[in-house]
């Protein structure tokens, strides 16, 4: 090579180190403006040196860093890609690369794009966490654990990694697990408001209601401008029958974020269960000017309309929800239950085409079920019903395990507990209780038209179903541990039962005005009499029957809240269960004669006037003529039955389960 050669090589080269040089210090102080946030400035200086150099990775990488922060996602997605496509052996960059195809919605991109990242460096624990994250928007939540926890444990004092592994696992279900991630977040990050929000979440889910309050009240100390930490709050507090309080958080929700729909139901329920009606509808309808589409909040409205006993307009709600949202299953068995089907109508249509989609979800398609169940025995259809009675039962029993053996061993532990030594040695227990009646017997009994027409006497306030009871003796008495039940009651001092009959009245004060008669119709409560007896020895029980046939018939027939009724699904479990339930019944009229009154639903309605003063004598009670008018009460009712208590009584449903005897054989065999 000669030497003219050499010298032009040498003048290339030390040009080439120059431009180098030269794009090296631009690039440092765009650098510099990047991380001051002036982005304007670095964006300008990163143009230019693309513009020189369209391949220099690291100012197309950092310029697509600084577009996605500006929230410019498509240009990110763009100008990281040609960075990752100039060196594709940077970690970082496929991790940023997944962040803004995320943040374009391309979720199984962005997976890509963080297992690339994570093929070149396994302990990048920042890729771990946000392939974890695009996994969870795609709802594949077992894999967004997985990457969750490897990872923490790359990074054990990863706060946001812990704080996402608990949102994984709340959607899971797994609620303790859950609520020990945020807790763990917490502990090292103590200010982490979203922590302390998803937090309160996961204990509310656990019935931890206190603690879930004191949860969402640090978020809200840390942030006052948290609109989904009041929205929380409120629902705890409606949990909790702070209904003043609760309609507070909503609306502080709504100051926040007014285009919030979610809120606005939820503000709509809670002022729908204190009784401001009008308000409650004014909210419901505010929440569809937001989302006129919104499916749930046509529901929500139907709902509200059905209590006050307007169906017209309860059906064409639930015909809005079903516009929106054609395999809304619940949707469809509240329309069915809102009128009498006389021939096969538009709804019937409707229904029969949603039930023929071959993708409709199993638990909307149980709801609809119960629907079209209904809506055929309407049309005195009966074994094209039950067809579908059993379809939608079948469905929903198999969606949760259940044994009766832990319900006969509970059953057992009462019986040997509420004894006659028990309630002679706590002669003057508890409070007088003689304004409070208890209604209680199991579903579809007739407690509701009891109720009913107890709640039309003036001096009678009904406050539904409520839990109250349930709560205290949890709290006083470990009622749901049967290992501890029975020392804690064998072991109370007679003052013992005052306490936990004045924490159910304060409870139930906030639901009524305890200078009048209180009516809780608590089904389940009749397990519960011998409490009562020692926390309120003058209240009232009035234990509702009816046919063991049709009781168990009609609760085939009707869909529950999940969890509540687990016994109604399986003829057979729901026979067994009626015996276990009429056995504690016979016990508790052995050891406490006198202090529960029966009423016989087929009595009820053959007489209704003599039945009517009988009851209402029993409960002290002057006659009054607006108890047998219960239907024109303007109070809401929250029932299965919402559309019969709503008209004067029928007898149409005595011996209904004589049209099902072949059908109902195997429950037959059971009550025998």
């Amino acid at each position: 090579m000669n030497r003219a050669v050499k010298r032009r090589q040498q003048k290339l080269a030390e040009k080439a180190a120059k431009k180098m040089g030269n794009a090296q210090q631009a690039l440092n102080v765009a650098k510099q403006h990047h991380m001051a946030g002036e982005f304007a400035q670095a964006e300008s200086i990163y143009k230019k040196i693309i513009r020189t150099d369209p391949r220099n990775f690291e100012a197309l990488h950092l310029y697509g860093v600084l577009s996605l922060q500006a929230g410019k996602t498509d240009i990110a997605v763009d100008l990281i890609a040609k960075a990752v496509a100039c060196n594709p052996g940077i970690a970082e960059a496929h991790n940023n690369l997944g962040l803004a195809l995320q943040g374009a919605g391309r979720q199984e991109d962005a997976i890509e794009s963080y297992k690339k990242a994570l093929e070149i460096n396994p302990d990048y624990p920042d890729a771990h966490m946000k392939l974890g994250n695009a996994c969870q928007a795609l709802g594949r939540l077992e894999d967004a654990v997985e990457s969750y926890r490897k990872a923490i444990v790359i990074n054990p004092d990863f706060p946001e990694a812990h704080n996402n592994l608990g949102f994984a696992l709340h959607g899971l279900g797994l609620y303790e697990e859950a609520a020990a991630s945020y807790r763990q977040a917490l502990a090292l990050v103590p200010n982490y408001t979203e922590a302390h929000c998803n937090l309160g979440i996961a204990l509310f889910k656990m019935d931890m209601l206190a603690e879930a309050e004191a949860s969402y009240r640090q978020a809200l100390a840390l942030n006052p401008d948290y609109a989904e930490a009041h929205n929380n709050l409120g629902q705890v507090l409606h949990k909790l029958w702070r209904l003043d309080e609760s309609v507070d958080s909503y609306r502080q929700a709504l100051a926040l974020n007014s285009a919030y729909p979610e809120v606005y139901s939820n503000l709509g329920q809670a002022l729908k269960d204190w009784g401001k009606l009008d308000e409650a509808l004014d909210s419901f309808q505010k929440a569809l000017e937001i989302r006129p589409g919104y499916a749930e909040g046509h529901m929500e409205l139907g709902s509200a309309l059905q209590e006050v006993g307007r169906m017209e307009e309860a059906a064409e709600s639930f015909r809005l929800a079903l516009t929106s949202n054609p395999n809304f299953g619940d949707a469809y068995r509240l329309l069915a239950n809102t009128k009498k089907f006389t021939e096969e109508d538009d709804d019937l249509k409707m229904m029969l085409n949603a039930d023929a989609m071959p993708d409709l979800e199993d638990d909307q398609r149980m709801s609809l079920d119960f629907g079209l169940g209904k809506a055929f025995e309407d049309l005195q259809q009966y074994d094209k019903a039950f067809d579908y009675f059993s379809k939608a039962n079948s469905l929903r029993r198999a969606t949760f395990e259940f044994s009766l053996k832990k319900t006969e061993i509970h059953h057992n532990l009462m019986k040997e507990i509420f004894n006659e030594d028990l309630f002679s040695k706590h002669l003057g227990a508890g409070l007088s209780g003689d304004n409070l009646i208890f209604v209680l017997g199991l579903q579809r009994s007739g407690t509701t038209l009891v109720e009913q027409i107890l709640s039309s006497h003036p001096n009678v306030n009904g406050i539904g179903e409520v839990d109250c009871l349930h709560q205290v003796l949890c709290t006083n008495f470990n009622l749901d541990d049967d290992t501890r039940l029975a020392d804690s009651v064998n072991q109370a001092d007679t003052n013992e039962f005052s306490k936990p009959a004045e924490e159910y009245l304060e409870l139930i004060g906030r639901r009524a005005d305890l200078q009048q008669v209180v009516v809780d119709k608590t089904l389940g409560n009749f397990m519960n009499i011998g409490f009562v007896k020692l926390m309120f020895p003058n209240a009232k029980i009035v234990h509702c029957q009816r046919s063991p046939q049709d009781t168990c018939l009609s609760i085939f027939k009707n869909s529950f809240l999940a969890g509540s009724v687990p016994y109604a699904y399986d003829l057979v479990e729901l026979g067994r269960y009626y015996n276990l339930y009429r056995d504690l019944m016979a016990h508790w009229h052995d050891v406490l004669s006198g202090f529960v009154y029966d009423i016989q639903y087929e009595e009820l309605v053959d007489d209704q006037e003599q039945q009517s003063r009988d009851l209402l004598a029993f409960c002290g009670l002057e006659w009054d003529d607006a108890c047998l008018e219960f239907f024109k009460t303007k109070r809401q009712v929250k029932t299965l039955s919402i559309a019969q208590v709503r008209q004067p009584i029928y007898k149409g449903s005595v011996e209904a389960w004589k049209r099902y005897e072949k059908q109902l054989a195997p429950l037959l065999e059971v009550l025998e």
